[in-house]
């Protein structure tokens, strides 16, 4: 009996802290979205509105269920492949319709509409998966 009396006793000493810094502490608060920081989305291209090169929209489809987002490209936009590399004829180039990519974007919201919703302006735009 002596013997469980001492095991019970070493083992409930082992379970409780031994100063008050080992106490819980409280839990990280979850991350919150900035809007003026980059973000991104991995999806599909829709749709492609070019008006050159360099200029224009595209809607992004990153799953059935989920809504659509249209993007703004301008020429400070870099469309590249998947190695990285500059995609030949940019935003005009045939291998984008259906291709898998990958958007880094800032929302902004339009000058003089405070009532607008932002509109998506689109950073880099990269090819994961070109359509064949």
């Amino acid at each position: 009996m002596s013997r469980v009396l001492i095991g019970f006793v070493l083992a409930s000493s082992l379970c409780l802290p031994l100063s008050a810094e080992e106490e819980e502490k409280p839990a990280v608060p979850g991350e919150k979205t900035d809007a003026k920081a980059d973000r991104s989305l991995t999806g599909f291209v829709e749709k492609v509105e070019a008006k050159d090169d360099k200029n224009g929209t595209f809607i992004l489809r990153t799953s059935k269920d989920l809504p659509r987002y249209t993007f703004q490209v301008n020429p400070r936009t870099k469309i590249l492949i998947n190695t990285m590399d500059p995609l030949e004829l940019g935003l005009q180039s045939p291998l984008l319709k259906g291709a898998e990519v990958r958007v880094v974007f800032v929302d902004r919201q339009p000058k003089g509409e405070k009532d607008q919703p932002d509109v998506h302006v689109c950073r880099t735009l990269q090819l994961i998966k070109p359509v064949k």
